[in-house]
């Protein structure tokens, strides 16, 4: 009888649990993700030259990239081998959660594809970055067109 109870318990109380913790990993990867803007805006400032941020929302990953490496002849995804070390890492987003939408506050397009552009000054042409998992939990990141500097806020 205890092992039943134990049972009916663990099965009403577990979805609850995996809620729980899909909340926590989306706000976890909501702040690297800031994070990763927050270190393209100061490598915009640092090497005095315009970095775009690049979101794949159908690979759903993203990269950055300094602008006059991004305007080369090449494409992102052929490279020359002695120009290897300026590939774009890539980042995937982690499973369970998608980037559901991308809003641009000043459209800043590249290769036909919507970039948030950082400037030398630390400034962005600003967005919102809308995350959201299997289970409903959602996130936006703003990031602020005129301090380039990324907020995470829970979406209820």
């Amino acid at each position: 009888m205890v092992i039943i109870l134990i049972g009916i318990v663990f099965v009403v109380v577990m979805p609850r649990l995996t809620g729980l913790f899909s909340g926590r990993k989306l706000l976890g990867f909501s702040r690297e993700l800031a994070g990763a803007l927050d270190y393209t805006r100061s490598r915009a400032v640092v090497d005095g030259r315009v970095y775009n941020f690049h979101i794949d929302l159908d690979k759903q990953e993203y990269w950055y990239i300094a602008k006059e490496d991004d305007d080369k002849s090449s494409s992102y995804y052929s490279y020359r081998e002695d120009e290897e070390e300026k590939k774009p890492r890539k980042r995937k987003i982690p499973e369970g959660m998608t980037i559901s939408r991308l809003k641009l506050k000043t459209r800043a397009v590249d290769r036909y594809k919507p970039v948030i552009r950082f400037y030398p000054r630390g400034n962005s042409n600003g967005a919102e970055i809308y995350l959201e998992t299997e289970q409903g939990d959602k996130v936006v990141i703003k990031v602020k067109p005129y301090t380039g500097k990324s907020a995470v806020e829970v979406v209820e």
